[in-house]
């Protein structure tokens, strides 16, 4: 998996629910709707919201979701900080996982607590079977 697979991937299993949203298409200037530019707001439950240049009936749920994903991903790859909150769900969460976790770090030498953030968030992924080789 590249860095990037790895870092959406640990924000997906972090954040499994997707806040609710609505998409309003913006109307406020009309030279866009003449000249065929299209502007549409979507905004999350959470307060976020996201400006796409399309019609609101082209967004799709995907596209949405997706938004809200890219806006919440942390480089798990290279912030040893932000692997250490991963680490924390692993043991609130995925608690059973968490044991398999520290055994695959084992390989990191000459001690596990010298691994990079790359090789925890692969392990990570492989103490949840996420991984994809």
């Amino acid at each position: 998996m590249t860095r990037d697979e790895i870092n959406l991937t640990i924000t997906r299993i972090l954040n499994p629910v997707i806040p609710s949203y609505t998409i309003k298409e913006n109307y406020e200037d009309d030279r866009h709707w003449n000249s065929g530019f299209y502007e549409s707001i979507v905004t999350f439950s959470d307060g976020k919201f996201f400006h796409f240049y399309r019609r609101a009936s082209e967004i799709t749920k995907e596209k949405a979701e997706e938004a809200w994903l890219g806006a919440k991903v942390k480089d798990y790859c290279g912030d040893l900080n932000a692997m250490h909150e991963a680490e924390e769900t692993l043991k609130n969460q995925f608690s059973n996982n968490e044991h398999h976790y520290w055994n695959l770090l084992q390989s990191v030498k000459p001690h596990p607590i010298y691994a990079t953030a790359a090789q925890k968030a692969e392990a990570f992924l492989k103490a949840l079977g996420k991984y994809k080789e």
